[in-house]
């Protein structure tokens, strides 16, 4: 018993090493799973404890389907998050290999959302009510910041012809948080409402940077005052994506 017990326990080692989320199970959840290769609906119960905030996977219709075409948030059953995949994940073969390949695709069809949301950003206030209901939550958020970044910066390089340059980028954050207060008034779906909310903490916190810019009297972008705060950006360089940056750190989101 002790040797087949090792046996086992080598096993799903070589299976977690093969797909680290599996470190998240219990020995008895992953080899359910292992157990039912042959049904990759299996998985579902255990989705949640894998992937933060996923509760299950969406197959097209049919109970023996393997085509999986997105995820589904955890959130009240009533009004869970749905991203759409950008490539439907085919369920075969090894089970650690499909579900590497779900995660890949979380990160591309969010990736792809992020880049069809920034480029599709809309130039006046009234515009952002409509676009917040086109793309996940998280894509919003890093969107606002990388819109953000481009405000401020835009600001602090006209401080040397416009002193009052980062007073009316401040203005303009005060617009876009009233019309989202507005918006929390309305009747809105509990999802869109939390959005709204998460993303009505991070543009105050931005508009207190910008107050304190001004009155720090920053006009350049290497000032230490600027450089110090999280930036987001989308650059081309070395790839086409979202980076963070903050002080001389950088890192791809």
């Amino acid at each position: 018993m002790d040797k087949i017990q090792k046996m086992l326990e080598d096993y799903l080692e070589k299976k977690r090493r093969s797909f680290p989320r599996f470190y998240f199970l219990s020995n008895d959840e992953l080899i359910e799973i292992l157990s039912q290769t042959r049904n990759p609906h299996a998985v579902q119960p255990h989705l949640r404890k894998c992937f933060d905030n996923i509760l299950r996977i969406q197959f097209t219709p049919g109970e023996e389907s393997k085509e999986i075409i997105a995820m589904i948030s955890a959130e009240p059953e009533a009004e869970p998050e749905v991203v759409q995949f950008s490539n439907t994940v085919m369920a075969a073969g090894i089970v650690e290999t499909w579900l590497g390949n779900i995660e890949a695709m979380m990160r591309i069809s969010l990736y792809d959302n992020t880049k069809a949301g920034y480029f599709g950003y809309p130039l006046d206030v009234p515009g952002r009510r409509p676009w917040f209901m086109e793309y996940p939550a998280q894509c919003i958020l890093v969107i606002d910041m990388m819109k953000w970044t481009e405000l401020a910066e835009q600001a602090i390089s006209n401080v040397p012809n416009d002193k009052d340059a980062i007073g009316k980028a401040f203005e303009e954050m005060v617009l876009l948080i009233n019309d989202m207060v507005q918006m929390v008034r309305a009747d809105l779906s509990l999802g869109l409402r939390e959005t709204i909310k998460s993303l009505m903490v991070l543009d105050v916190h931005n508009r207190d940077i910008l107050e304190q810019l001004q009155n720090d009297g920053v006009d350049s972008l290497n000032d230490f005052q600027w450089s110090k705060q999280l930036r987001y950006y989308w650059d081309l360089d070395p790839v086409e994506d979202c980076f963070a940056k903050q002080t001389n750190t950088r890192f791809r989101y």
